[in-house]
Parts: C-alpha cells; structure tokens; sequence
C-alpha cells in the first residue's frame, strides 16, 4: 500500500512540476512526424512527375515552322541574302452567276363549285315532280282570266280557318266562302272558263253549281234558284250565265238575300279573292 502510494504521489508531484511541459511537447512532436510522412510522400511524387514532363518536352523536336523561320531569320555568315520579291495575290475578274428564277409548285386544282343547276338535279324525283306540278298550276292560274260572279257587297266574308256566328244557325262556324248581296232574280255568271263539274240539290246550301276550271281549281256557286241555266258537263266561258240568285239555302235565310260563292284548290276551300278582283 505504501509503494502503491508513493508511486501515486510521484505521479502528481511530477504532473504539477515540469512534467506536464515534457508531456506536451511529447504530443506535439508525434503529431509532426506524423504530418511530416503524410505530406512528404506527395512532394515527392510531383517533383518526379515534373522532372519527368521537363525530360519529355526536352526530346521532342522542334516543330517545322519554327526550324524554317529561324534558318530563315539566321542567315550562314558569308552568304549574301537575296531580297525575294513580294509576291501578290492575282486579280481575279468578279464571274456573274445566272440565278435560276424560282419556280413555283403549280397549285392544285380546286373542285368545280356546284352549280344551282347541279344542285336541282341532286333533288330526289318526287320533289321535282312536285314542284314542277305547282308550278304548271301556277301558270295555268295566272292563264286564266277571272270575273266576279255577281256585282254587290260582301255581307258574310271568308272564314274557313276561324269561327264565324252565323245569324241563321245561332253558333259559332266557319264559313268556307263569300255572301255577295244580290236582289233575287240576279244573274250570276261564271268566274272563268271550264266545264260544269255538277249540278246538285244540298240541304243547307241549296241549289249549287260546281264549275271546273282545270289544275285543281273549282268554283261554287249556292243558294242559286231551283232550276239553272246549265247542267252537268257543259263548257262554259268568262261572264256565261249558269243560272240566277235564289232563296233555296236553308242553312242561311237568316242573312239577307244573296249568293254564297266559294273556290277551292285541290279540294281544300280557299279565300274565292285570290282569284277574282276585289270590288
């Protein structure tokens, strides 16, 4: 125990004097040995590799042109040095080059446009059929002359498409032609030229007479007297009499005497105006 004790105190008695200075400077001394191998091996190695370049680059010849250029500059002592004579470049005399014009890629064709006349011919037949049949009509109308049936006012007008209150009846109802005010005993005359179509005897209408003008156009004339001047089948012209105004219509005693005259297109009731002059 006692060495054991004298060995510490030693110890502590040499690390508070001197000793930690020699401890210290032990530690650096390593640590510069140790930089000293780390960083030699380096210097050396480039040292070599320099050395190495300088012996290379001192075994290569020179290049050409520096040979030439310094034989050329150092001329032999006792040689006289001939000027040379400048050397200039020839004149060459401009050459006109012919530019080729530029062509131009022909454009493409464009389609025909279709023309109206094309285009009708594209219809399908019925519509052409169709169109080609009013228009005959059309033209067969506007070849006819019309007429007023009998000369006087309107007192019942045109109304197949609305209701009108009949004074006769005491309703609302439409009224497929025209009442022209006329004195029993008037004549009446065919609106255009045709062919008496019938002759009938109607239970509100009375004696009617139905004149075909052709192309679908037909003419009524109502509440004619009993026995007319025409019959069935018979030609007719503008301004012929078929017959006289009566009081054979049942179905309109309620308004004063006079003719009920209508017109019809292909069957269907049409305002009789689009036909004959208004008055």
């Amino acid at each position: 125990m006692n060495e054991k004790e004298s060995l510490s105190e030693r110890f502590e008695s040499f690390m508070g004097g001197k000793g930690l200075y020699i401890v210290l400077f032990a530690a650096i001394a390593v640590i510069g040995i140790i930089a000293w191998l780390l960083v030699s091996p380096a210097e050396i190695a480039n040292e070599n590799y320099g050395d190495i370049t300088m012996s290379a680059a001192e075994t290569l010849p020179d290049r050409p042109e520096q040979t030439q250029a310094s034989t050329a500059e150092k001329p032999e002592s006792g040689s006289a040095v001939k000027p040379q004579p400048e050397q200039t470049a020839p004149v060459m005399n401009p050459v006109e080059v012919p530019v080729e014009e530029e062509v131009k890629p022909a454009e493409p064709e464009k389609p025909a446009e279709k023309t109206e006349k094309t285009e009708n011919t594209e219809k399908p037949a019925e519509a052409v059929q169709e169109g080609a049949l009013e228009e005959k009509s059309e033209n067969a109308a506007a070849e006819l002359s019309f007429t007023i049936p009998v000369a006087g006012p309107v007192t019942v007008p045109y109304s197949y498409d609305g209701l009108i209150y009949s004074k006769t009846m005491h309703d609302w109802r439409t009224h497929d032609g025209i009442d022209i005010e006329a004195p029993i005993g008037t004549k009446v005359k065919a609106v255009a030229q045709g062919s008496v179509l019938s002759v009938e005897q109607d239970d509100l209408l009375g004696t009617v007479v139905t004149i075909d003008h052709g192309d679908g156009i037909v003419s009524v004339y109502a509440n004619l007297a009993a026995v007319p001047t025409v019959k069935a089948g018979d030609a007719v012209t503008m301004g012929s009499v078929i017959g006289s105004v009566g009081d054979t219509a049942l179905g309109e005693t309620g308004e004063v005497q006079h003719l009920h005259f209508a017109m019809m297109k292909d069957g269907t009731p049409v305002d009789p105006y689009k036909y004959i002059p208004q008055r």
